[in-house]
């Protein structure tokens, strides 16, 4: 017991930065979200973990046994600060009750509506981050790409956790994931394509680059630039490589 809480916790941490951290979600969580602090969460206020304790604890003494996907999503992301909340003040003894309730509540929200792109992306990372890594979970990554195929907030983050399993993806995953960084890179978010392929990407980034000739060639040269000032050599299909400096 003692080895697999050190494990997820390990893990855990690793991951949290690259998949919550400091990232203001769109307007269609204040859409879906209706709870007031589940809201403030969303647009990146931050809570004590007793005050959002206490809100769960709120939701529980009130819930009803009739489907209210808005309020079981609400319920979901205040559970998922929670773990945030544990992992930041690595607090090893609340981490796996934080993410086992985090669990339940996220399959209480499939049961009312199992269309949540981004709970999926997050029921598939926490039983990553407690189990360790199986074939089976890919099943939860494929159904976060099904239901959200082109949200391009949730592809941030999904893409940065496909490319890090990228050699255990199936065909349709690997496929989908490398299609997922040229949407990013056209759609415009170049600092979170150029982080992702310098990072989880690394070890494929000639494949990675090799997709972007279908992307506008302006969109190229912004990543580019972004690589090369950030001290990456590498080749965008299509863009000039920048001239060679010598210095006497």
């Amino acid at each position: 017991m003692g080895s697999m809480l050190a494990r997820a916790f390990t893990v855990a941490l690793g991951c949290l930065a690259v998949i919550w951290g400091a990232v203001t979600l769109p307007v269609f969580w204040r859409e879906t979200v209706r709870d007031e602090t589940a809201v403030l969460i969303v647009q990146g206020h931050r809570y004590a973990t007793p005050v959002l304790a206490e809100e769960i604890s709120k939701f529980e003494s009130t819930r009803q046994d009739f489907c209210r996907a808005p309020a079981l999503r609400s319920a979901a992301m205040v559970r998922l600060k929670l773990v945030e909340n544990a992992l930041e003040e690595a607090d090893r003894v609340s981490i796996d009750q934080r993410m086992a309730e985090l669990k339940r509540g996220i399959t209480d929200l499939f049961a009312c509506d199992p269309t949540d792109s981004f709970f999926w992306l997050v029921y598939y990372w926490t039983n990553l981050t407690t189990d360790g890594f199986n074939p089976d979970l890919l099943k939860f990554l494929r159904m976060s790409y099904q239901q959200g195929p082109n949200e391009g907030w949730i592809a941030i983050k999904r893409n940065r956790l496909a490319l890090a399993i990228f050699s255990q993806l199936t065909p349709e995953l690997s496929n989908l994931a490398l299609e997922e960084f040229v949407g990013l890179v056209r759609s415009g978010f170049i600092e979170d394509a150029a982080s992702i392929l310098t990072g989880p990407g690394w070890s494929i980034r000639e494949d990675l680059l090799s997709r972007l000739v279908s992307v506008p060639l302006a969109e190229r040269e912004r990543l580019a630039l972004t690589l090369r000032n950030e001290g990456h050599d590498v080749v965008v299909p299509g863009v000039a490589a920048a001239p060679r400096q010598f210095f006497n």
